[in-house]
């Protein structure tokens, strides 16, 4: 089925090759990594993008209620509790979105980046130039592109390749209800001026 609602295609395997077909080669799973170009053909793109990026912000701080809203979208991420705060301002504890999208990584992950380009100098907190994953904690570093599209060493190709094709799947599942969960409480908007190129752009 497309979004736009003219036409749905219902598709039903008759025979024990079919069946199998379905069950193996065709699942979601199975086309994670492509055959093709053996990188991810299945990432975040857009609206989950956009929430993780803002979300790893090193000065991105959520109180409680936040924090346990995000927490409380995720549908395959063990969350008994939240980690402890990572700070506290005027005695009100604050979660880092860096410690909330923890929640989603493998414990065994590890990776270290070496540093990002930024698109200016407010965009980079210093400390923030790479991206660093030890025992499935964001350490430091901004989400981006590279790490969380298609790219080969990306999160999602490490993970595939690491971990295995279900817990990416379910990766990929629990980063876009944690990125729209975000993005709620993070209103985010752009308008036309935002698409305009300018001088130096052009």
């Amino acid at each position: 089925a497309d979004f736009d609602g003219d036409e749905m295609n219902l598709h039903v395997p008759q025979s024990a090759v079919a069946r199998a077909s379905v069950r193996t080669l065709r699942m979601v799973t199975e086309q994670i990594i492509s055959p093709q170009a053996c990188k991810p053909c299945v990432a975040l793109v857009q609206d989950a993008l956009l929430g993780c990026y803002r979300a790893s912000h090193a000065r991105e701080l959520l109180p409680k209620w936040m924090a346990c809203h995000i927490a409380a979208h995720l549908k395959h991420a063990a969350v008994d509790e939240l980690p402890p705060p990572c700070v506290y301002v005027h005695g009100e504890p604050l979660w880092s979105g860096k410690q909330l999208f923890s929640l989603l990584l493998d414990a065994r992950l590890q990776l270290d980046r070496g540093p990002a380009e930024a698109a200016s100098l407010d965009d980079l907190v210093p400390f923030d130039a790479s991206v660093v994953v030890h025992g499935g904690e964001l350490l430091c570093g901004r989400l981006n592109k590279a790490l969380l599209g298609s790219a080969a060493g990306g999160l999602i190709d490490l993970q595939c390749r690491d971990f295995g094709k279900t817990g990416v799947a379910r990766f990929i599942s629990d980063t876009q209800r944690f990125a729209i969960a975000f993005n709620s409480l993070r209103g985010f908007s752009v308008g036309i001026a935002d698409c305009v190129l300018d001088a130096e752009g052009d």
